[in-house]
């Protein structure tokens, strides 16, 4: 008797799921985009509470639409959802976010008499109207790190002694409010060989004038405008061969590139 009961419970339960998960729903746009650090009741640090946000929210909006959600249009709980972690995850990959949390809650602004004209058509097809409130907490605009290690390269070559080497970089993290990032990085090793690079990275369509011609064609002319990225990576490389052949080698190098995810010329030596 008890399996039968626990049988029709996990079935009553499996239904429930997916009603919730087929329940229609409609979505405000645009998206209200705040601080969770802001909105965060339990916070006790109020400097933390009057941090203001840099990124900006129109990028935020552009990048809830590219992850698939709707707005204004009908659709359920279950992709609205699939949506939202799709978005979630691709914003947290730039890096610029210690956290991001997206919130679904009645829309205040929704004409109550609306709803009660869509409850006498229909309760089977009536949405349900949400708001969708964003919470970004974001990481420090700075990351500085000094330090020191064995060089890369000379691991790589067998016939090379490895090389101690100190290192230090400097990155200003999403200044603009679009998941930018400029870094400065500098080394020096027991020969005297110095590397200086100087990167930027940042969405193709922001390189622009906002709303010019080509600002608009790049973020219109796929389905998925904001994923393109410009790098540009500038940087001087001395090679001390003093010890060996009693020359030294300087290589400057200038960088440009463009890619569907951040961050690709920093892969690469100059």
């Amino acid at each position: 008797m008890s399996n039968r009961d626990d049988g029709q419970r996990d079935q009553l339960v499996h239904e429930l799921n997916d009603h919730i998960q087929n329940f229609p729903i409609n979505l405000s746009f645009p998206a209200t985009v705040s601080s969770s650090s802001a909105s965060d009741s339990n916070n006790q640090n109020k400097e933390n509470e009057l941090k203001p946000l840099r990124t900006d929210p129109e990028f935020v909006n552009l990048k809830l639409l590219e992850s698939g959600l709707l707005f204004d249009e009908g659709q359920n709980l279950g992709v609205a959802s699939a949506s939202i972690a799709n978005f979630v995850s691709t914003l947290k990959g730039t890096g610029c976010y210690e956290n991001v949390r997206v919130k679904l809650s009645l829309d205040p602004n929704k004409d109550e008499n609306d709803d009660e004209t869509n409850q006498k058509t229909s309760n089977e097809s009536r949405s349900l109207p949400c708001a969708i409130n964003v919470e970004l907490e974001e990481k420090k605009w700075y990351k500085l790190y000094i330090g020191g290690g064995i060089k890369q390269d000379s691991l790589n070559n067998t016939s090379n002694i490895p090389k101690v080497q100190f290192e230090s970089n400097a990155s200003l993290i999403n200044l603009r409010g679009l998941t930018d990032n400029t870094t400065l990085s500098y080394s020096i090793d027991q020969t005297a060989s110095t590397e200086i690079f100087l990167s930027h990275d940042t969405p193709l369509f922001s390189i622009f004038p906002k709303y010019s011609t080509l600002y608009n064609y790049i973020l219109l002319s796929q389905e998925k405008g904001t994923e393109p990225h410009f790098n540009a990576k500038a940087g001087i490389h001395m090679d001390d061969y003093e010890w060996t052949s009693s020359y030294q080698q300087f290589n400057r190098g200038l960088q440009l590139t463009m890619s569907n995810r951040p961050g690709v010329a920093d892969m690469v030596s100059v």
